[in-house]
C-alpha cells in the first residue's frame, strides 16, 4: 500500500511541476496555460511568416512577461539555457492588501475602503490594476478632483497594490460650454442636466447627463470634454446629433403572458425646445396597448415645464376578469434635482371611459368619467445611473386621483398608491457583489363603506400577482375573490443577488415576496400571501431576461399552492 501511495504521489507531483513544452524554444513549469494561436505565435513564432519565423528566447520573455502577468502571475522567473527559454511562473497572486496615498487622510481613508470592497481577495492582473486605477480615478472625481492623477505600485512578495493619488484641487462644474444644435433653442437641453454651474464637480452627473439625453432619444450621442490647466478647470460639450424620428420594433416572450411584440415611432425633437411625440403599440395574449404621448416644452424660460398629455387605449383579458379602458391626460409637468435626487411632478385632469366584467361575463358595466389626477416621483442619481436594472440607491412615488358622481362617476373615491425602493451593496462576492433590496408598494381607495365591490371598475381597485409584484402567483389573480378585487392593498418584496455569476451580465437571486388586500378602504385582511423563490438574470441587449421558480404560500388558513415559474423577458423587482 505504501509502495502505491508513493508512486501515486511521485506521478502527481511529476504532472504538477513538469515542464509545459509548447515549442522547441519555451517551456514553462507547471500546469499548461492556454494561449490563443497569435499568443503562441508571438512567443515561439509563425513559420508561415519569414519575419516571425524564429523568435529569440529574450524577445519571447519580454513578450511573455506580459501574457503571464495578465494571467496574474506577476513575478514569473526565467532563465535560458541552451537556446531554450525555462519558465517558473510562481504563484498567482490576488489582493491581499490596498493602501492608498493621497496626502488627506479623509480622502485616503474612503477611497481604501472602497477599493478594498471592491478588489480584495480578486485575482491580481494588470488589466484589474487598470480597473482599480480607473474606480480610484471615478472615486476623486465624485469628490470634486477632476484633474486628479492616478498611479498604482505592486508588491508582489505580499500582493500588496499601493495606490499613489495626486488630488490636485477641487473644482465647480463652472458654466459648460456648450456645442451649438442647429434648430434648437439654447436652453432646449436644460431639462436632462443635474448639475448646476456653482455645484462642486462629480463625474457621475456628467454619465448621468448623458444617460438622460440618450435613453429621451433627442440625440444620437453626447459626451464632455475636460481641461485641466494651471488652477483652473473647463468643460466643454460636443454632440452627435442623428436623426430626429425613429421607429422601433421588438418581439419576445413569457410564460406570463405568452408571445409579446411591441411597435414605437417617436419624433425626439419637436420644435426649438425638443418636445416629444410618440405612438408605441404593445400586445400580447394578455394586454393589447395603444399610447400616444406629446410631452411639448412651450416655453424657453422653464425648460423644465412642459404640457404633458397622453391618450391610451388599453384591452386587458386577466385570468379573473377583462378590461377595454379608454384614457386621455391633458396635464402640467415639472422636473427638478435636488440634494443628488430627481424629482417629477404631474398635475392635471383626465378622462377615463370603459367596459369590464369579471370572470362571469354575465355582469358588464360601463363608466364614462372625468378625474384629477396628481403624481409625485423622487428618484435618487445613484439609481437612475443604472441602465435597466438598478443596484444601488433610491426611489419613491405617491400618486393620487380623485372621481365624483359631479364628475360622472358612480361613487365619491379617492385612490392613493405609494412605492418605495431601496437597494444597496452589502459586500463583495468574486467577480460580484451582494445586492440587497427592499421594495414597498401601498395603496387605497377611499369609498364608502356601502359602495358594490364588484360594481366598480378593476381600474380603481387592486390586484396582485405577476413577475413585477407577488412573484409565485399568476398575473393580477389575488386576492382569489372571482375576479371582484381589492380596495387596499401591502405589499413588501425583499431580495438578495449576486451579481457577475460566471458571467458580468448574469445574475442570481433569492427572494420572498409577501401582500396583504382588503375589500375595504384603509383596511387589510390578516391573510398574507407570500412566495419565497430564486432565480436567474440575464441584463441582454433587449431587456431583462430572467428565469425563477416560487413556491405559492398563504396563512390564516395555511395553505401550499405549490410550485410556480416563470420564464422569459420582463419583470422586475
Amino acid at each position: 500500500m505504501k509502495l502505491i501511495l508513493l508512486v501515486l504521489l511521485m506521478t502527481f507531483t511529476s504532472a504538477v511541476f513538469a515542464d509545459a513544452t509548447y515549442c522547441p524554444t519555451v517551456k514553462i513549469t507547471g500546469k499548461k496555460i492556454d494561449f490563443s494561436d497569435t499568443e503562441l505565435n508571438l512567443i515561439c513564432g509563425d513559420k508561415k511568416s519569414h519575419a516571425w519565423k524564429y523568435i529569440p528566447p529574450y524577445e519571447a520573455q519580454f513578450i511573455l512577461k506580459g501574457f503571464l502577468q495578465s494571467r496574474g502571475y506577476l513575478n514569473p522567473h526565467f532563465e535560458v539555457k541552451e537556446g531554450v527559454l525555462h519558465v517558473k511562473k510562481g504563484h498567482k497572486s490576488t489582493v491581499k492588501k490596498v493602501h492608498v496615498i493621497a496626502g488627506n487622510h479623509n480622502l485616503e481613508k474612503k477611497i481604501q475602503r472602497d477599493l478594498k470592497r471592491l478588489y480584495k481577495r480578486r485575482e491580481l492582473t494588470t488589466s484589474m490594476l487598470n480597473s482599480m486605477e480607473g474606480d480610484a480615478n471615478g472615486q476623486l472625481r465624485k469628490r470634486g478632483f477632476p484633474c486628479g492623477k492616478v498611479n498604482s505600485e505592486v508588491d508582489v512578495n505580499t500582493d500588496t497594490v499601493t495606490m499613489l493619488i495626486r488630488p490636485d484641487e477641487k473644482y465647480k462644474f463652472g458654466k459648460i460650454k456648450r456645442e451649438e444644435i442647429p434648430g434648437l433653442h439654447e436652453n432646449a437641453l436644460d431639462r436632462f442636466y443635474p448639475m448646476k454651474d456653482d455645484q462642486r464637480f462629480n463625474g457621475d452627473l456628467l454619465i448621468l447627463t448623458e444617460k438622460r439625453i440618450l435613453r429621451a432619444e433627442v440625440l444620437q450621442g453626447t459626451y464632455f470634454l475636460e481641461k485641466c490647466g494651471k488652477n483652473n478647470f473647463s468643460l466643454e460639450q460636443r454632440f452627435i446629433v442623428g436623426p430626429a424620428r425613429t421607429f422601433r420594433f421588438g418581439a419576445g416572450a413569457s410564460t406570463e403572458v405568452g408571445p409579446m411584440a411591441r411597435a414605437r415611432w417617436s419624433h425626439n425633437r419637436a420644435g426649438k425646445m425638443a418636445s416629444l411625440l410618440s405612438a408605441s403599440l404593445e400586445a400580447s395574449l394578455r394586454v393589447q396597448s395603444l399610447n400616444l404621448t406629446a410631452d411639448y416644452f412651450p416655453w424657453t424660460d422653464k425648460p423644465r415645464q412642459s404640457l404633458f398629455s397622453q391618450i391610451d387605449v388599453i384591452r386587458e383579458s386577466q385570468f379573473k376578469y377583462e378590461q377595454f379602458l379608454t384614457r386621455v391626460r391633458p396635464q402640467m409637468k415639472w422636473t427638478r434635482d435636488i440634494h443628488q435626487h430627481g424629482t417629477t411632478l404631474i398635475l392635471g385632469p383626465a378622462y377615463e371611459n370603459g367596459t369590464y366584467h369579471s370572470q362571469d361575463k354575465s355582469d358588464t358595466r360601463t363608466f364614462s368619467t372625468a378625474v384629477l389626477e396628481g403624481s409625485f416621483q423622487r428618484m435618487s442619481h445613484d439609481y437612475e445611473i443604472f441602465d435597466i436594472h438598478p443596484q444601488e440607491g433610491d426611489e419613491e412615488s405617491i400618486a393620487l386621483s380623485y372621481r365624483n358622481p359631479m364628475l360622472g362617476f358612480g361613487e365619491s373615491l379617492t385612490k392613493i398608491d405609494t412605492s418605495a425602493v431601496r437597494l444597496g451593496r452589502l459586500t463583495n462576492l468574486g467577480r460580484g457583489a451582494i445586492i440587497g433590496g427592499i421594495r414597498m408598494k401601498a395603496g387605497t381607495s377611499f369609498v364608502r363603506s356601502t359602495a358594490d365591490l364588484s360594481a366598480l371598475p378593476p381600474e380603481v381597485k387592486y390586484f396582485g400577482g405577476g413577475s413585477d409584484d407577488l412573484r409565485g402567483y399568476l398575473l393580477r389573480t389575488l386576492p382569489r375573490n372571482d375576479g371582484a378585487g381589492a380596495l387596499s392593498k401591502f405589499l413588501l418584496k425583499g431580495e438578495i443577488r449576486k451579481t457577475h455569476f460566471f458571467h458580468e451580465k448574469v445574475e442570481t437571486f433569492t427572494f420572498v415576496d409577501g401582500g396583504y388586500f382588503g375589500e375595504k378602504s384603509f383596511s387589510l385582511e390578516s391573510r398574507i400571501w407570500y412566495s419565497p423563490g430564486l432565480g436567474l438574470r440575464w441584463l441582454s441587449p433587449i431587456g431583462l431576461v430572467q428565469g425563477y421558480w416560487a413556491r405559492a404560500l398563504a396563512t390564516s388558513p395555511s395553505k401550499d399552492f405549490g410550485n410556480f415559474f416563470f420564464a422569459g423577458i420582463g419583470g422586475t423587482f
